[in-house]
């Protein structure tokens, strides 16, 4: 991902990334984004490779 500056007047998405912690006695791990219309097939391409 990049930290490319997206304009709010354009169309954009809030996501907000959630991945399960493997410990019982550990918090889950949260990560928010701002995503461009335009980028939701890199975002799509990039989680799907974090499987």
């Amino acid at each position: 991902m990049t930290d490319e500056t997206i304009s709010l007047s354009q169309p954009h998405f809030h996501v907000t990334l959630r991945r399960e912690s493997e410990h019982r006695f550990r918090s889950d791990e949260h990560d928010q984004l701002v995503i461009s219309e335009a980028a939701l097939d890199e975002l799509d391409e990039w989680l799907e490779s974090k499987d």
